[in-house]
């Protein structure tokens, strides 16, 4: 709406004003209204006679100030400085109750004259929608939370006696925008404040959902939804997965009953997707992937239903990136590597569409950047290393480029942080390991600096705890043992608080059994047995309590054949090697279940062949040497597989190096036809990825006397 110039009458130009604000259409009603009121060039902004209509507008508004309170839309009048004061003289009543009154500076320059600024319009709810800064959303809330305040004390004397005093009216709108940029800039503290007031001054978004789909109960809905919403965000921000659990479920029934009630819009629709999407992510992380699966694939399906029906809007198409990405990582957790890859890949390409088309935006780089890491992960579980290192590289290019472009945010700065993480861990395992030190303790130095800007938040404290571990495996690699013992020390220091700080949520207990194990591996290289043991099982302790809360998920068990293996070692080592034998046996029945579960995946693969050559090392230690030796013929069996297909990388290439080794003794024949082929370049490699790490150099020496052996007899073939 704007001024009118010459308007027939008053009432003609600002009824309609009067009706879009007082009366809006079914699904308009929390649509802010924008009035803009242009400037006279020579107008004297004192003189009776100025903005006319906008006098007589703010008069009958004020004048039916009642129902224009009782309408939770916004009101956004942007005019020249000085309105402000006709304003609060014309409707005294309403200028009281304002939410807020800002005096904005003026632009530097104006825009181009044949670009045509959009009219701000009020945001429905998208997960990653424009918001002002934080501290301007804070000022406007602290505002318009002491007008309530204020307001409801002269109510409560004016109306003392009366048996219903009337209900002070606060927007909640405001009040979700805050606290949802808070959540998403980790600061905790102040969403808890925001939610806690909207609590207090709105009882009515805690009460029961109502029946019937009246303008003002949809109304209703859409706030208890956003309300439940939020405080399972909160309450994942806090660690307490349970808690979050119970929240969206209470957001996704109000969502449900107000697609029942035969309102299927997009954008209904689309707040269904967001429900089911938050409470798969919650299961997701609480270990019961079936079930969440079933609410990402219901989200999916609703995504794919609004794509159609709005013509494949930008925001409709990012929704259902977004589902894709959801639904293949559960895909990956269920070990559906293949089909956790396709729905990555059909996620990246809306995602290269939307980018292409919406310029080289920070959201946009953003979900490219995601999906580049998500593409990472997937081609790295499939053994293809040199494909997964391309995608990482790519993703911290975005990154890097966002913060570039100012996007100093504590998301982007994360985000940073998990690409550099990514990167490193992926140079690791290529043997690169002063590069990947350095891109881990990059990370580390972003992780720091988050921590002490979010208040401790338990998001930053576990990114820190992740990045002191990277730094304590590379360390420990490196032959840097003490080093790698105060990393991981740290670490463990961290995941203890945050068991305590999180109601012991399932992600915080197996993180506290990572930092056991890794503590537990470094004490052993020290040649500090008992400790070691004491580690090892701590951490066997809680990951079987996590295999029986976690319905046997892939990870649990997975995680529960790696104790079950370090605690074995430590037993080899102390020489109680029927009790190793036995932990050994366990963890080999496990793994060879991750494999039939998996598809074969290359890391089940990888994990059977490592427990068969465990398994058949304490068995020759206890003097079963055919026994051993198929063992060992299975594990090199394996190693070749994946050796051959994931391009020599260095885990698959060591761990057949060491099965070779431990088998050759073993064979009557060398000539035999079981006897193994020695591939003279895959050794080669072997031998030079040996020499490059420090702890190898007893196994860079075996292979090279194996490589001598061969050499003096015969060419290997």
């Amino acid at each position: 709406m704007a001024e009118a110039t010459a308007p027939h009458t008053l009432t003609d130009t600002v009824e309609p004003w009067l009706q879009q604000v007082l009366n809006p259409e079914p699904g308009e009603e929390r649509n802010a209204v924008w009035l803009q009121m242009d400037a006279f060039s020579r107008g004297d902004l004192q003189a009776a006679g100025s903005y006319p209509a906008l006098r007589y507008f703010l008069a009958r508004l004020n004048e039916r100030r009642a129902q224009a309170l009782g309408v939770p839309r916004a009101l956004v009048i942007a005019a020249p400085v000085g309105l402000d004061a006709l304003a609060a003289s014309v409707a005294p009543d309403l200028w009281s109750v304002r939410s807020i009154s800002l005096e904005l500076p003026a632009p530097a320059s104006a825009p181009p004259s044949h670009v045509t600024a959009a009219l701000p319009v009020h945001d429905k709810g998208e997960p990653h929608r424009f918001l002002p800064s934080m501290t301007t959303l804070e000022q406007m809330w602290n505002q318009a939370w002491a007008v309530y305040q204020k307001k409801q004390k002269s109510s409560a004397k004016k109306k003392r006696g009366r048996r219903t005093p009337p209900r002070t009216q606060i927007n909640p709108d405001l009040g979700f925008a805050l606290a949802e940029l808070a959540l998403q800039q980790d600061q905790l503290r102040l969403a808890q404040r925001v939610m806690a007031q909207l609590e207090s001054a709105l009882p009515w978004l805690t009460e029961a959902s109502p029946r019937n789909a009246t303008q003002q109960q949809v109304l209703l809905w859409r706030h208890q939804a956003m309300y439940w919403m939020l405080l399972g965000d909160m309450e994942r921000a806090r660690g307490q997965p349970n808690a979050a659990r119970s929240h969206y479920e209470r957001s996704l029934k109000v969502r449900e009953q107000w697609v029942a009630s035969n309102d299927q819009s997009p954008q209904v629709l689309r707040e269904l997707t967001v429900s089911l999407n938050k409470l798969g992510d919650v299961l997701l992380a609480l270990g019961q992937l079936d079930v969440a699966r079933g609410y990402y694939e219901r989200s999916l399906t609703l995504d794919e239903q609004r794509a159609a029906s709005t013509d494949q809007s930008p925001q409709a198409l990012r929704d259902l990136s977004v589902s894709l990405n959801k639904l293949g990582d559960v895909l990956q957790a269920q070990g559906q590597l293949d089909a956790a890859r396709s729905h990555y890949e059909r996620s990246f390409t809306l995602r290269e569409q939307l980018a292409a088309s919406a310029g080289q935006s920070s959201q946009a780089l953003r979900d490219l950047s995601v999906s580049l890491n998500k593409l990472g992960d997937i081609q790295r579980a499939l053994g293809q290393l040199d494909a997964a290192r391309s995608d990482y590289e790519r993703s911290l290019a975005l990154d890097e480029q966002r913060v570039a472009n100012t996007d100093q945010s504590p998301q982007a700065l994360r985000d940073l942080s998990v690409s550099l993480s990514k990167l490193g861990d992926m140079l690791q395992a290529q043997g690169q390991l002063d590069v990947a030190r350095s891109h881990y303790e990059r990370s580390l130095t972003l992780r720091e600096q988050l921590v002490a800007s979010t208040d401790q938040s338990p998001q930053a404290l576990r990114d820190l705890s992740v990045s002191l571990n990277n730094l304590g495996d590379v360390s420990q690699v490196q032959g840097h043992l003490d080093t790698a013992h105060n990393h991981y020390e740290r670490s463990l220091k961290l995941r203890e608080q945050l068991v305590a700080s999180t109601d012991q949520s399932p992600l915080a207990l197996r993180d506290l059994s990572v930092s056991l194990n890794n503590l537990g591996d470094v004490l052993q290289a020290q040649g500090h047995l008992d400790a070691a043991r004491s580690h090892y099982e701590r951490s066997l302790k809680l990951r079987e309590q996590l295999v029986a809360s976690t319905d046997q998920s892939l990870q649990a068990l997975r995680d529960l054949s790696v104790s079950l293996n370090n605690l074995g070692d430590v037993l080899q080592a102390q020489r109680n090697l029927d009790a190793a034998r036995s932990l050994y046996e366990r963890s080999l029945e496990l793994r060879d279940q991750l494999v039939a579960s998996t598809d074969q995946s290359p890391q089940a693969l990888r994990d059977l062949s490592y427990s068969l050559g465990k398994l058949g090392g304490v068995q020759r230690a206890l003097g079963q040497l055919d026994t051993a030796r198929n063992l060992w013929q299975r594990s090199l069996r394996l190693c070749e597989q994946l050796v051959a297909s994931t391009d020599r990388s260095a885990g698959p290439l060591r761990s057949w190096a060491v099965a070779l080794l431990n088998l050759l003794p073993l064979l009557k024949d060398a000539a035999a036809l079981d006897a193994p082929r020695v591939h003279p370049d895959w050794l080669a490699d072997a031998i030079a990825q040996a020499r490059d790490r420090p702890e190898d150099q007893e196994l860079a020496d075996n292979l090279q006397n194996l490589w001598d052996a061969f050499s003096a007899s015969a060419t290997p073939e």
